[in-house]
C-alpha cells in the first residue's frame, strides 16, 4: 500500500491516543522499543494492537511509555493500581516490573472487567507479576500488607 494511502487510514485512529503528533512516526516505526527478547516483543505487539482496537484508554501510549521509563530509571519493586479497568496501563507497568524484578497489585471493582484484564495479563505473560484482585479498593487496601514504592 502506498504510504500517503497508509498514513490517511491510519492517522485518524492513531492520533486520539498519542499526546503529540510527532509521536506517530516513532510509534508506526518502533522507535526505543526495539528488543530481541521474544517476551517484550510480544508485550509490545499486544500494546500496538491495542491501541487500534479500544475507542478509550485510561492512559494515552506516550504516558505508558513515561510510566514504564520512571519504574526501570527508580527501581521500582512493588506498585499498586487502583481501577485496573482492562489492564492496560498494568501492562505498560508489569512490562517494567519485569525489568526490576517486581510485582504489581492490582484493585478492580467490576467482576467482569477484572475477568477480561486476567485475560490481558495472560495474553502478555505477565500473570506472574500482576496479582489482579477482584473487590472494592476501600475494602482491600486496609487489608494489604505490602509496603508499596508507588500508588
Amino acid at each position: 500500500m502506498h504510504k500517503k494511502k497508509l498514513l490517511r487510514k491510519i492517522f485518524p485512529r492513531v492520533l486520539p491516543y498519542l499526546s503529540f503528533p510527532f509521536e506517530l512516526s516513532d510509534f508506526l516505526k518502533g522507535r526505543g522499543r526495539r528488543t530481541k527478547d521474544p517476551a517484550e516483543q510480544k508485550i509490545e505487539k499486544i500494546i500496538r494492537r491495542w491501541i487500534f482496537k479500544k475507542k478509550l484508554h485510561n492512559i494515552f501510549y506516550n504516558e505508558g511509555k513515561f510510566l514504564h521509563d520512571l519504574i526501570v530509571k527508580h527501581q521500582l519493586k512493588n506498585g499498586l493500581e487502583i481501577g485496573t479497568a482492562d489492564g492496560y496501563s498494568s501492562l505498560w507497568i508489569a512490562r517494567a516490573m519485569r525489568k526490576t524484578k517486581g510485582k504489581l497489585t492490582t484493585i478492580e471493582i467490576d467482576e467482569k472487567t477484572w475477568k477480561d484484564a486476567i485475560e490481558n495479563f495472560k495474553k502478555a505473560g505477565l500473570q506472574d507479576i500482576i496479582e489482579a484482585k477482584c473487590a472494592d479498593a476501600f475494602d482491600a487496601i486496609p487489608s494489604l500488607e505490602e509496603n508499596f514504592d508507588f500508588v
